[in-house]
Formats: structure tokens, C-alpha cells, sequence
């Protein structure tokens, strides 16, 4: 263990001599608090903080007269002063007071005190004093001071030089049994006038203890949470003291009990704080701890930490305050928002163990979140009046008044990424008043990442102003979360006046580099069009992850372009009408996905031309939509699917700007995929539904789903938009929709004499290229147009035809309403389309029964001028299509078609687009269907090695015959024959029982493995054999013994046993028979034998290959005569050697009486005795003559 020597005060006694057999190692508080006189700023003290006994007068005149004093911080500045010593007080601090003394003539008390102390007990009265007379001048009468004690001298100090020299006066003296009030005066033994001019300070009188020291258990840098155990050792004669251990942790300026007091030297603390230092209160007994008068402390026990880094799971390494790019607050609560109210109406739950006081200011142990301090009460009336560290009047902060006991007083967990640099900070002021004598308590706070301590502010000025405090940390690889906290290392409450404060604008940012991004080349530029950037990154992560990011309402929300890149250069593929650019960057990927792990660059703010200038539209409008036959629905997205529910799923984002709704019919500025709605939403404003009832989408589907649309109250733009990808170059495509204007037709217009009028919706229909963002197409140029759309309870399908420009693949499209949102303008939307158009139809003659089929192609040529063909084939009712390899001709030949099969052909401006189902046509279907041909069917049977002759044909075997005849319409006529030829039957069979089974076979129950045979008469008059192959699988059976000592285990069978006994397991073969297996288990017994000895300090016990030589139980382990351990406990007492030494003085002549010895003679005795343990106990006698 290691041992923390405490330090031995060196009590220097001038003037003394050291009191024989008593020791003063370590010392209790000062009891005489007054002794120092305060400071203050004023050369003399206006009110006096002590008064002389009678016989001085306090004067406000200085330098002061015989038989006056005075209470200065200095004597400088006193002109009449001619031949005094210029000095401070002997505190080092500069408004530091001293008592100054002009001696009165006579021998008269000039300080005095009287305490109650405690009886058979040392203290030790100890004073600073200086001679006023200056050392140049003449010599003068010096002081001389003495200490009385109930009216007896106990100290005379001698004369204090005239050296100008602050002199420490003390005396070790003796209250007896019983104590009680003692009485202490301070004279001045010499007349003054000239000279025996003094000062005096830092008079104190101090409680004596003994010698003793703290033992710890750890050697090692300790962590917070750990366990740490403490030892007390004290001299003989005081084992039976009474302890009080207390914790400090704020640098040991303020303390605090742990736990009640003990009289066990042992001590443990479970959960060690961070920045702790202890020290043990030591008195006679448990009620003199109580008594100021009465104790003694320790010096502090200073605990040696690690660095935090090491102590935390989720910490790396810990910084200054961060010198780059700060990211995004990811505590906003920390700066507690704010409000009109002065207190927050609620608790917000930051204070584990504190109380929430709505009635303000709180008391000790309790926080407010308030706005300002200045309408509180009395109770406030030191501490200053602030508002929170804000601009905004109405911000909060935090207002705290310490518990009694440090701890924390603001918890929070937030999202946090692993590997990732963030700087924890907060705004904290002292809401006590300035304090000139430091009598306050100062707040002093760490800050905690996950139970770890990271940064401390030491003590918190008391100067009404607010200080930031801030420290950077690195988390590790794995963290997901952290759990911030702020502990008060000082205590309040009673005892500990002040350490009340404010904290505001707790914060934790992502610390990164320094990040700005610029254009690569200067605008302006065409919304829509490519535009390149860079960025430049400083120093902060090794490799940094970016994300590019456009805003198109200044900043408000902002949109990512692309996926996350490592280079620094970076091209937005099509730039928003509008368009802000900024750049997130973060050292991971998955960093970038939140702001917690991220910071953020500077904002660009682009120069775009007018879209009308230069916005190209991808495709030729052909006008009204195609006939003929179409291609694959190329966006089945549109007929926005089916279920059982009444709501549909939420459209993928950035599909519409309208809000989802999925509980009720949506309002102004909200859709809803529904399959069904029958309630009026307007019931009680007017005599007809708002709304045409039921709603339905336009299919056969009774689950099928529309969109339902209702557009934003006084706002027109896009509610629905979309790419579509894989399109064909110079193709022609129709682009469709179905919309029903959702009003009642009890409304005007449709109604011309209906008293309200309903907006009627106007849709554009908008092609830009693919990617064009949803700000772009809001403002593009509509390529078709539907009017207004009449409430006129019809669904209309609008739509036009289009033809792809060349190099064009792909395109976005936008539906939007050129018509507010508010009284009306509600529709629903479906069977948005898609598809290619053209002519594609087949011809064909018909067809008898065993004809071959020609196929020819019909299409427009001038579409297809060298057109590519693929003829398909469906045997499924069209279900599903298979092409006809080699088929790519316009005539198709099929040799021998078949009633029911299809055929169609795909058709495609060139071969590699008939891959494409965006890119080719899908013909007219062509089922195969033949002219009627009659049919006769019969039946016949047979013996085997019999025929059967129809017409011209002869059949020997079982099985469906067609036979021809010439019909009148010139096809064939078929009689079908169906023919049976019996025949003798065969049966093999086999199966296989256990040992000692039985199998029934026709009536005969067999034990024995072998071939059976039984022939039968079958129903047709032929015969019928049955053949049995039988198999005897045999069952088995395992036994064994074995043998454990107590306490083992024995595994059989996947089971583990500890008891005797007989066990058994069963198994099946794999041919389903017993194996079973059988186990006779026994345990054998642990020998136990104890041992009780006791041994004298200093010797030891042999016991096995130790020697022991401390109390305790031990235990050895041996093997017995059985093979199984056997265990002897020893029970080992450790009996005290004890030793005493006295020092003694008589006078020549004199006897002094020893353990029964008459000595007169000076020398060193010594008698020895045996303790009732036969151990030795020594009486040294050290004898002055």
C-alpha cells in the first residue's frame, strides 16, 4: 500500500520550550477567528471587528496615542508616525488588517477571549507580532508580550527585537479533566511612551494531535468511479479516536463530510470524484467531533488522476478551445431558449437532486430557468441583476443556488459520431456581488463528458461579468451518443455562503477546419445549367468527407447535390433558379448525416440569368395524343397502386411540395392517396356536399388509389414531378393524365346560377431534361395546357404526344397548378402515363385444323422506315410472352399452330431498342382459332395380346386414338378412341421392423427378415402378385461407471451431473430402434479440517510453504487418500507487542517510584511484562536528577 505521509507542521516556538510527552503533529481550525481582523479597503477599519478590554481605546486618528490602538492595513501612510516602522499586515494580502498597539503605562490585558475547550487536552496559542519602532531610530523600550491563561502565565515571549521583523509567538499549553470555559488574555509586560509600539495578527489558538498517518490503497493513477480504500494508523494509546472523513473538490478550499463518523481506521469510497482530495477529522470522541474546539485535521490527501482520455471509453484525447470551423450546436437546449415569462412555466429537467423553483430566487439546492434576476425578491438582495449572455431580453439561462453537497446540476445526452474533434462550452457568472474578503464561496465547475471529468474552471471570479469557458475532445471510433454534464465542485448551503450563479448558451459543436467554398469559374449562369466549385479545407481532418448543398429560399432549408465526395472540386449537375451553395464537411461519410459531426462552410450566393433566356426543352410537342397501338407503360408509378386500407402510402420525397395526410381528408395545402371517401367535409355550411361523393380513383379497382389534391390557399405551383429514365432518342411518346375537379357541381361556374363560386384548377403540364431541380421546373415553360377544369363531376384524361430530341434518354416532368388554393381548386389525380404510340395491327387468313398460319406485320412506314421486328408467342392466355428466336421478319410462318396460342410483335426504330420497353411499340394480339371441325368420340377394352381394328387402323395398346374422315366443308372429321388393354399386376414391396417386433402381411404377423410372396385374383379375371422383402434392424444397450470428487461435475450425455446416482439416456437408431445408454455415477467426499493458533507481533506461523505474520484465515489445499482435494482452514491471530517511554525529572535528593522500583540516580530503566496473550509489553523510563 502506499503510503501518504502526512506532513508534520513544524511548530517553531520562540522563546518556548517544547512540552515534554506530548505531541503536536497535527493541528484542529483556528479557534480565535476574529484573530486575523478581517481586511478592507479603508487604511483604518471604521467599525471596529474587535474590541480591546477596557484600558484601550480604539481611535480613527492614527498612528495611535498610549493606551489607544487601532485596526490598519497599513502604516504607511501615517505622517505623524515619526519613528515607526512602515508595514502591512502578515497576510500577504493588501487590505489585510492588523491590530497596531501604543502600550498603556500599566500592565494591562490589550486582547482577550474566553472558549469553552475540551478537558485532558493540548492546544496551541500562536500569534504574529512586530516592533513599530523603526530600526534606524533609537533604541526604545521594547514589547514583551505574555499569554495568561485563567489568569496564570503560561508564555512569556521575551522582548521583540526592534529589526523590523514579523515575529511567530506560540505555546503548547494544557487544559485538564473535565475542561470547560478557559479564559486567554495577551498583555504587554513592558510600559510604553517612549517605544512599546507593536502590532499583532493572525492570533489563533489550535487543538493538538496526535502523530499518526493515511495509508492508500492504490499506487496508480486513479480514474473517477474508482474504488479507493484509505487505513488510518495512530500511535498506542489513541486507537480508540473518532473520525470524520471529508472530500474537497475544488482544490481543498471548501470541504464536506463523507458519511457519518467512525472509530474503524478502515475507510472506503466507492465512487471516487473527479478532482478529489480527502482529510480526516480526528477527536477523542464521537461527540467531540462535533466541536470545532475539540478536533484535529489531516493535511489533504491529494489523489493522483489520469489524464481523462485515459479514464473515458469515449474520449480520445482532450484539447484547447477549438481554433477552426465550429459546426452546428449539438445541445440547443444549453442555451434554454427564451420566453416573456421571467420563469419558465415548467422544469425542464436538467438537475438531477435539485428542486425547480417557480417562485424565484431559488434556495440552496434548487435552479430556475429565468430571463432576468432583477424583479426578484429580498432574499436577492446580493446578488447582482442580469439578464441571460444574449442579445434577446426575453433569453433564459440557467440560475443555480448550490446544494449542500457538490455534484451535478446539468445533465443532457445528445447524438454525437465517433472520430469526431467537438468543443464543449458555457457561459458562467457569479451571481453574488463582488466580495472584497474573499468570505464568499466561489463557484467552481467541470465539465463532464460521460461521467469524466474534461476541463475545470478553478474558481469563477466574483466580479459580475460573465465568463466563457470552453475545452475541445476527440470521441473514439465506436460513440453514437454522449451524456454532457456540469458538476459544482464547491458546496453551498449552510456553512458555505455564495456559490450561486447563472450558466447560459451550453454548448457542444463540432470542431473542424477552417472550410470555404468558391466558384470555379464566374457566373452569371443558367438555372438548370452545370456550374463547377471548389473548396478550400484547412488542417483538422486527415481525410476529409464533403457534401455540396443548394438552398433556393435564402438558406431557410437547404438540399444535398449528389453524394458525399473526398476531391475538392465538385460540379452541381443543374443549378436551382435562386441558388444558394454551401458545403458541409465532416471526417466521415456518416459524419455528414448529421450536424452534430459536422461543420459548415461559407455561403455562396449565385448570379443566375432569367429562366425564359435560356431554358431548352428537351422534347418536340406533337400536339393531340397518338392512335394506334402503345409500347410498356413506362411510368406505372402513375396509376399510384392499390390496398385494402382507405390511405395510401406517403409518395417518395421530392415528389410533390403538398403535405401528407394519411388520417382524414386533407386540407389547403395537404394531399392523401385515397381508395374511397363518402363524407361531406363541409356538412352544415351549404345545402349539397363541398365535395363529389364517394371519392374514387378511375379504375376497376375498388382498392385502387388517387391522389387527392388541395392546393395551397393563395400559392399556385407543382404538386407532383418525377424522371423517368431509358427513353429513346427521336421517339414518339404520349404523356397523359386523369383529373376530376373534385367540387360540387351545386357551385358556380358550372352551376350559372349558384351563389358561390369555386376556383377552378389550371394544370401545366412542364417537360425539362432529367435532374432539372423542383425549383427549375416551378419556373420552366409549360408544353401543354388543360384549361380550366369545370366541376363538372366527369373525369377527363388529358394529354398530348411528344417526340424525344436527338441524344435524348431521359427527362423530369411537372404537373402544376396555375391556380391558387383556398375556395375550390380540389381534384384528384390519376393514371399519370406514359407510353410509346403508333400504329402496330397484324393480318391472317383463316385457318382449318392442320393448316399452317402466315402472319403478316402491319405498321406505319414512314415511323419505321427500316424497322425492327420481334415476333412473341403466349401459350397462357396472353399471361406471359415469349419471343420466337430467329422471328424478326414482317410475315411470320407457323407450321402447325395450335387453337388458343397468341402471337404479337414488338416494333422498334432500330434492333437495340427492342430491349427497351420505353422504346418500342407492342402490336395488336393474333389468337390462333380454326373453322369447326365435327368430333365423335368412342371407347373400347381389351385383354393384353388382344387387338382392335377402326377403319383402316389397328391398335394392340392402351391409349387415345384420333381417327380421320372427310367432313362435308371440306376439313377433317375425328373419332376420338379411347382404348384399354388390361393386364396381370405385379407389386413389389419392403419394410423393415425392430428386434422383437412384429409385421402383419395378408393376415400373417412376421417376426424373422426374409422374402414373402401371395399371389391374388384381380377384378379383370387375371392375376395379381405380391412380393414383401422384410428387414430385422436390432436394438442395443450400453452400460458404464465412473467416479467424481464433491464439487465436480461429470458430463454425460450432453448433461452434467453432480450427485451419485443412476442415470440413463435413450436414442433412436436410424432406423428409428432403442439404443440406450446407462451410467453409474459416484461422488466422493472433500476432507475439512480448521486450525485456531495465535502468535506475538514480529513472529511468524509456518503453514505449508508460507510463514504468516498477519491475522487472518487461511487455507491450504492438500490431496487425500481418495484422490480429492482436502482443505485445512488456519485461524491466525496476531497479538500486539506493546511498548511505552515516559520521561521524568526530580530533584537531587529526591526518589521516584518505577514498576515498583525506588530510583534516585538519573539513567534509562526499563521493566518488561508479559500481556495475557504471553506477548511482551515494555515500560522505558527516561529520569532527569
Amino acid at each position: 500500500m502506499e503510503i501518504l505521509r502526512l506532513c508534520l507542521l513544524a511548530c517553531a516556538l520562540l522563546f518556548t520550550s517544547v512540552l515534554t510527552g506530548q505531541d503536536c503533529s497535527f493541528l484542529g481550525p483556528n479557534l480565535f477567528l476574529e484573530g486575523t481582523f478581517g481586511s478592507g479597503p479603508d487604511n483604518v477599519a471604521p467599525d471596529t471587528p474587535f474590541v480591546a478590554p477596557s484600558g484601550y481605546v480604539y481611535t480613527l486618528s492614527p498612528p495611535p496615542q498610549e493606551g489607544e490602538y487601532t485596526i490598519t492595513n497599513n502604516t504607511a501612510p501615517w505622517a505623524a508616525a515619526e519613528g515607526w516602522l512602515e508595514t502591512t499586515d502578515n497576510s500577504g494580502f493588501a487590505e489585510g488588517y492588523m491590530m497596531v498597539v501604543n502600550a498603556v503605562a500599566d500592565t494591562v490585558p490589550f486582547w482577550e477571549n474566553t472558549l469553552n475547550l475540551c478537558g485532558d487536552s493540548y492546544y496551541l496559542i500562536s500569534l504574529d507580532a512586530i516592533n513599530l519602532q523603526d530600526p534606524g531610530s533609537a533604541p526604545a523600550a521594547p514589547p514583551r508580550i505574555q499569554v495568561i491563561m485563567d489568569g496564570a502565565v503560561v508564555a512569556d515571549f521575551g522582548d521583540l527585537p526592534q529589526d523590523g521583523q514579523w515575529y511567530n509567538l506560540n505555546k503548547l499549553v494544557y487544559v485538564g479533566p473535565g475542561g470547560g470555559n478557559v479564559s486567554f488574555q495577551l498583555v504587554n509586560l513592558y510600559s510604553g511612551d517612549p517605544g512599546n509600539d507593536f502590532a499583532v495578527d493572525n492570533i489563533s489558538l489550535q487543538k493538538c494531535g496526535p502523530e499518526f498517518e493515511v495509508r492508500s490503497s492504490s499506487t496508480d493513477p486513479l480514474c473517477p468511479g474508482d474504488r479507493l480504500e484509505f487505513e488510518v494508523s495512530l500511535l498506542p494509546g489513541f486507537e480508540n479516536y473518532w473520525f470524520q472523513w471529508q472530500i474537497s473538490t475544488d482544490d481543498s478550499q471548501n470541504w464536506v463530510n463523507i458519511g457519518d463518523p467512525v472509530n474503524e481506521v478502515l475507510f472506503l469510497v466507492e465512487d471516487l470524484p473527479p478532482g478529489a482530495s480527502f482529510r480526516v477529522i480526528l477527536a477523542a470522541s464521537e461527540a467531540e467531533l462535533y466541536n470545532d474546539n475539540c478536533i484535529v485535521y489531516s493535511d489533504p490527501i491529494l489523489i493522483e488522476y489520469q489524464d481523462p482520455a485515459e479514464c473515458s471509453e469515449v474520449i480520445r484525447n482532450i484539447g484547447e478551445e477549438c481554433m477552426g470551423e465550429l459546426g452546428a450546436n449539438v445541445l440547443p437546449s444549453g442555451d434554454f431558449g427564451s420566453g416573456p415569462e421571467n420563469i419558465l412555466p415548467f422544469d425542464p429537467g436538467f438537475a438531477p437532486g435539485y428542486s425547480y423553483a417557480f417562485n424565484p430566487p431559488p434556495i440552496d439546492g434548487a435552479y430556475t430557468v429565468s430571463n432576468n434576476t432583477a424583479p426578484w425578491g429580498s432574499f436577492a438582495d446580493g446578488w447582482i441583476d442580469i439578464g441571460d449572455n444574449s442579445a434577446d431580453p426575453e433569453g433564459y439561462m440557467m440560475v443555480v443556488n448550490a446544494g449542500e453537497n457538490p455534484g451535478l446540476f446539468f445533465v443532457d445526452t445528445v447524438e454525437a459520431c465517433g472520430n469526431t474533434n467537438y468543443e464543449f462550452s458555457a457561459d458562467i457568472i457569479s451571481l453574488n456581488q463582488p466580495d472584497p474578503d474573499g468570505s464568499l464561496v466561489a463557484p467552481n465547475i467541470s465539465f463532464l463528458v460521460n461521467g469524466v471529468a474534461v476541463f475545470n474552471t478553478g474558481s469563477v471570479p466574483i466580479d459580475s461579468s460573465w465568463h466563457s469557458y470552453r475545452i475541445t475532445f476527440t470521441t473514439s471510433v465506436d460513440v453514437t451518443e454522449l451524456a454532457l454534464a456540469l458538476r459544482s465542485n464547491t458546496p453551498g448551503g449552510i456553512g458555505f455562503i455564495g456559490n450561486d450563479l447563472a450558466v447560459d448558451n451550453i454548448a457542444l459543436r463540432p470542431c473542424g477546419p477552417e472550410a470555404s467554398v468558391f466558384e470555379a469559374d464566374a457566373g452569371p449562369y443558367c438555372p438548370g445549367s452545370p456550374v463547377a466549385f471548389g473548396i478550400n479545407i484547412g488542417s483538422g481532418y486527415a481525410d476529409p468527407v464533403i457534401q455540396w448543398q443548394y438552398s433556393t429560399d435564402a438558406g431557410a432549408t437547404w438540399q444535398n447535390s449528389g453524394s458525399p465526395v473526398s476531391t475538392l472540386d465538385y460540379t452541381i449537375p443543374s443549378i436551382p433558379p435562386d441558388a444558394q451553395v454551401r458545403a458541409l464537411v465532416a471526417a466521415s461519410e456518416a459524419g455528414l448525416e448529421s450536424a452534430n459531426c459536422r461543420v459548415v462552410s461559407n455561403v455562396l450566393q449565385l448570379q443566375l440569368l432569367d429562366i425564359n433566356t435560356c431554358f431548352e426543352i428537351p422534347v418536340t410537342v406533337e400536339g393531340a395524343p397518338c392512335g394506334g397501338q402503345y409500347g410498356d407503360e413506362i411510368f406505372p408509378e402513375g396509376s399510384f397502386g392499390s390496398g385494402p386500407d382507405v390511405f395510401g402510402p406517403e409518395l417518395p420525397a421530392g415528389t410533390t411540395g403538398l403535405a401528407f395526410q394519411n388520417t382524414t381528408w386533407p386540407n389547403d395545402g395537404f394531399y392523401a392517396l385515397m381508395n374511397f371517401w363518402d363524407q361531406d367535409i363541409c356538412e352544415g355550411f351549404f345545402p349539397e356536399p363541398c365535395w363529389i361523393l364517394p371519392i374514387t380513383d378511375n379504375s376497376d379497382d375498388p382498392q385502387g388509389y388517387g391522389m387527392v389534391v388541395n392546393a395551397t390557399a393563395g400559392e399556385t405551383g407543382i404538386f407532383y414531378t418525377a424522371t423517368i429514365d431509358g427513353l429513346c432518342e427521336n421517339t414518339t411518346y404520349q404523356f397523359s393524365a386523369d383529373i376530376l375537379n373534385l367540387n360540387s357541381r351545386w357551385f358556380y361556374p358550372y352551376n350559372t346560377n349558384g351563389a358561390d363560386t369555386v376556383i377552378l384548377p389550371n394544370i401545366d403540364f412542364v417537360i425539362g431534361n432529367a435532374g432539372s431541380p423542383f425549383e427549375v421546373m416551378q419556373i420552366a415553360p409549360e408544353v401543354y395546357n388543360t384549361g380550366d377544369i369545370l366541376n363538372d363531376s366527369t373525369w377527363n384524361n388529358y394529354g398530348f404526344s411528344f417526340t424525344t430530341e436527338p441524344g435524348v434518354n431521359a427527362i423530369t416532368f411537372a404537373l402544376r397548378n396555375n391556380a391558387p388554393g383556398g375556395g375550390g381548386n380540389d381534384f384528384i389525380l390519376d393514371n399519370i402515363s406514359f407510353r410509346m404510340c403508333g400504329e402496330a395491327d397484324i393480318n391472317r387468313a383463316d385457318l382449318c385444323i392442320g393448316d399452317a398460319a402466315t402472319l403478316e406485320a402491319v405498321f406505319d412506314s414512314n415511323l419505321f422506315p427500316a424497322p425492327a421486328i420481334q415476333w412473341q408467342l403466349s401459350t397462357d392466355g396472353g399471361l406471359s410472352w415469349a419471343p420466337l428466336p430467329g422471328e424478326t421478319a414482317a410475315t411470320l410462318m407457323v407450321p402447325d399452330p395450335i387453337d388458343g396460342d397468341q402471337y404479337r410483335f414488338l416494333l422498334a426504330g432500330s434492333p437495340e431498342n427492342l430491349d427497351s420497353t420505353f422504346c418500342r411499340l407492342i402490336s395488336a394480339v393474333d389468337t390462333i382459332s380454326f373453322l369447326p371441325q365435327p368430333t365423335t368420340d368412342a371407347s373400347a377394352m381389351i385383354c393384353n395380346g388382344e387387338s382392335f381394328t377402326m377403319g383402316d387402323s389397328t391398335f394392340t395398346q392402351t391409349g387415345t386414338y384420333d381417327v380421320y374422315f372427310t367432313a362435308a366443308n371440306g376439313c377433317d372429321s375425328i373419332v376420338t378412341l379411347g382404348l384399354t388393354v388390361l393386364d396381370t399386376a405385379l407389386v413389389l414391396t419392403s419394410a423393415a421392423i425392430c428386434q422383437g417386433d412384429t409385421y402383419s402381411f395378408q393376415g400373417a404377423a412376421l417376426g424373422d427378415a426374409g422374402t414373402y410372396t401371395e399371389v391374388l385374383a384381380a377384378a379383370n379375371g387375371c392375376d395379381s402378385t405380391i412380393i414383401l422383402d422384410l428387414t430385422v434392424n436390432p436394438v442395443f444397450e450400453f452400460y458404464q461407471e465412473d467416479t467424481i470428487c464433491e464439487g465436480e461435475s461429470f458430463f454425460f450425455e450432453g448433461q452434467e451431473f453432480t450427485q451419485p446416482g443412476d442415470y440413463m439416456q435413450g436414442y433412436q437408431t436410424v432406423n428409428g430402434c432403442d439404443s440406450i445408454f446407462r451410467l453409474s455415477l459416484t461422488v466422493l467426499p472433500i476432507l475439512r479440517d480448521t486450525l485456531v493458533e495465535g502468535i506475538c507481533q514480529g513472529e511468524t506461523y509456518p503453514f505449508g510453504s508460507q510463514q504468516l505474520d498477519t491475522t487472518g484465515e487461511y487455507e491450504r489445499i492438500i490431496t487425500g487418500s481418495n484422490g480429492c482435494d482436502s482443505i485445512i482452514t488456519l485461524q491466525l491471530t496476531v497479538n500486539p507487542v506493546y511498548e511505552f517511554n515516559f520521561q521524568d525529572t526530580i530533584c537531587e535528593g529526591d526518589s521516584f517510584f518505577f514498576e515498583g522500583q525506588e530510583l534516585s540516580q538519573p539513567g534509562d530503566y526499563q521493566q518488561q511484562y508479559l500481556t495475557a496473550e504471553g506477548c511482551d509489553s515494555t515500560i522505558n523510563l527516561s529520569l532527569t536528577v
